[in-house]
């Protein structure tokens, strides 16, 4: 039902697009600003990033840029944080830190003199270990005779389900004993560690030289759990521990993006109390903006229309379809 919901949605923007409407759509909508979620840039998708939906190519993230460029007005998000939002204004974001932000999705930003904030995992920034969900991946289409039964057996599921559908029941189900012991097993059962395989994230040096290009930082916890899923000690301890070490590393860092987007009331306490003023979702809509509970959208179109249809008509409408949910079950 809501991939159709979607499908009518796309639809429709398509259909305004294309009568020439665009235009006056978005000048209707210009005074909620949008933010744009990324993840990796990679122009062939790596080992862990395969199959997940979260790779931009750095092709498609510059036709992003071309089209924002053309129709809105593209902002630090210290210009929402200072409420000095133009019209038609987006914030860029990328969460966990991938190095491949630094290699192919900097020079673009730098090309077409824009910026974004980049949200660290802070326990995998320089070094070769991986977040767990993208390890996990790479065992599961790399190495799925041992790591199905292992996984299966651990969430109590079917071993032929789809890899999507098993790292959703992970993330879903999430418990960080479980995914310590669960890696520990695969890699017994594989002889893999972990530190052969190549840097998947940001080091500090990448870091530094991306802040002196404009690019500012984020707090997306040690080791990127469900926050939704961890009681409040512990996620304490992953908001807490990762901001202290950005603090000591960058200086003072006051946003914070949840992994996977997934949190309870619980976190955004925890978020606020540890000095956090802007917070970033997924979803939602930003009319009216809240600082603590800013929405995101993720663009997949190929072509501008497409992405009109995504930004202008698509995800406001899911976006409105959540704050009436979230009303009604409040």
């Amino acid at each position: 039902m809501k991939r159709m919901a979607r499908k009518v949605l796309l639809a429709v923007g398509l259909v305004i697009y294309f009568c020439r409407l665009h235009h006056l759509v978005i000048w209707l909508g210009r005074r909620t600003p949008t933010v744009l979620l990324y993840h990796a840039c990679e122009p062939v998708e790596s080992a862990g990033i395969a199959g997940l939906g979260s790779n931009r190519t750095p092709e498609l993230f510059a036709e992003d840029l071309a089209f924002l460029q053309r129709y809105y007005n593209v902002v630090p998000l210290s210009a929402l944080e200072t409420s000095s939002v133009p019209e038609k204004a987006v914030v860029l974001t990328f969460d966990d830190g991938y190095r491949s932000v630094y290699e192919h999705a900097f020079p673009i930003l730098l090309r077409f003199g824009m910026t974004a904030t980049v949200y660290l995992v802070t326990d995998v920034v320089g070094t070769n270990q991986w977040i767990w969900i993208n390890e996990f991946n790479y065992l599961l289409r790399s190495r799925g005779a041992q790591a199905r039964p292992l996984i299966s057996r651990s969430l109590g599921c079917d071993p032929e389900l789809p890899v999507g559908t098993l790292l959703d029941l992970m993330r879903s189900r999430y418990d960080p004993i479980r995914v310590d012991l669960l890696l520990k097993e695969l890699r017994q059962a594989t002889g893999l560690t972990g530190s052969e395989h190549p840097r998947m994230h940001l080091d500090w040096s990448e870091i530094a030289a991306m802040i002196d290009g404009g690019i500012t930082f984020g707090n997306h916890t040690t080791n990127h759990p469900n926050m939704a899923t961890l009681d409040a000690i512990r996620q304490k301890e992953v908001i807490g521990q990762a901001l202290s070490c950005l603090t000591a590393k960058l200086g003072t860092v006051t946003s914070l993006a949840y992994p996977f987007g997934d949190h309870n009331q619980t976190s955004r306490r925890i978020a606020l109390e540890a000095g956090h003023t802007t917070i970033m979702e997924v979803g939602g809509v930003n009319n009216p903006l809240d600082l603590t509970r800013v929405a995101r959208s993720i663009l997949t179109g190929r072509s501008d229309a497409q992405r009109f249809a995504e930004l202008e008509i698509v995800a406001p409408a899911w976006g409105y379809l959540k704050k009436l949910s979230d009303w009604w079950n409040a």
